[in-house]
């Protein structure tokens, strides 16, 4: 586990994580509220809302159940499982369509100047 957190694509998961917990959360997220829970500070019952990372939801959320916190994050890593597929055919085409223009727009100039 120790090199799998060093690895980039680790990282990266982490990154877009909290980027998507930030968009997604209802409350502004603060560096003070990362730290330990003040006295009776109550979290909302029923199920988690927004974009959890993983960490945050077995570590700091006490109202979220183990199980709900798997199952939470299996549906997340689909979603960005999903995501990471669509962009990488996104980027695919656009760079085949783009190759395409450059040779076709090459083409077109070598044969109007010689």
């Amino acid at each position: 586990m120790r090199h799998s957190v060093t690895t980039m694509a680790h990282k990266l998961k982490r990154m877009v994580d909290n980027l998507l917990f930030s968009v997604t959360c209802r409350t502004p997220v603060r560096l003070t509220s990362v730290g330990a829970f003040p006295p009776g500070v109550t979290f909302p019952l029923g199920t988690p809302r927004g974009w959890l990372p993983l960490y945050t939801m077995v570590t700091f959320r006490p109202d979220i159940s183990y199980s709900s916190a798997k199952r939470k994050a299996a549906a997340q890593a689909r979603v960005m499982s999903n995501a990471g597929t669509a962009g990488s055919v996104a980027l695919g085409i656009g760079a085949s369509v783009g190759m395409l223009w450059i040779a076709l727009f090459y083409r077109r100039r070598s044969c109007c100047y010689s």
